[in-house]
């Protein structure tokens, strides 16, 4: 079964594209905060930094809780210490 693999592809495109519009947005938004304060352009740095994080996260959580790709993901293996591997 390669559910597991397809699902792991699938989750990090639909992440990927979700940070992609943020990340654009933030884009859009440098050029109105650039000059404005510097408090505010801190802000928006820790921002971009904080949302960098969060994405660079959510991509490798899955192959932390579940770092198998094969039949050991599912725990269909006949080896009892695999069951339920995820």
């Amino acid at each position: 079964m390669d559910i597991m693999k397809w699902n792991d592809i699938f989750l990090c495109l639909a992440w990927t594209s979700h940070f992609a519009i943020k990340f654009s947005f933030l884009a859009f938004f440098h050029t109105l905060v650039r000059d404005v304060s510097v408090r505010l352009s801190r802000f928006y740095w820790f921002v971009v930094g904080y949302t960098g994080i969060a994405w660079g996260f959510v991509i490798v959580e899955p192959f932390i809780l579940c770092p198998h790709f094969d039949m050991k993901a599912t725990g269909e293996e006949n080896d009892p210490a695999l069951k339920d591997a995820c």
